[in-house]
């Protein structure tokens, strides 16, 4: 991912998902002074680009408060991740 101007700050993990090591989410955190922070990842299911979960995370002084979610698997909700 490309940063541009806003030293916006990116943090990337790797993680396997069904036991497939070709599935992988990508994280990217940007942080907004005392704003609520927000974290976006990027989700590929099976080496597939169609599917993908976008989180939405507000920080509060804390670690994390809550997390909403929501995914997108080919037009389903199936297979949600908590």
């Amino acid at each position: 991912m490309t940063l541009h101007g806003s030293q916006a700050d990116y943090v990337f993990w790797s993680q396997t998902l069904h036991g497939s090591q070709d599935d992988y989410v990508v994280w990217s955190q940007t942080l907004h002074g005392s704003q609520a922070d927000y974290v976006f990842w990027y989700q590929t299911l099976h080496g597939s680009q169609d599917d993908y979960v976008v989180w939405s995370q507000t920080l509060h002084g804390s670690q994390a408060d809550y997390v909403v979610w929501s995914q997108t698997l080919h037009g389903s909700q199936a297979d949600s991740v908590v």
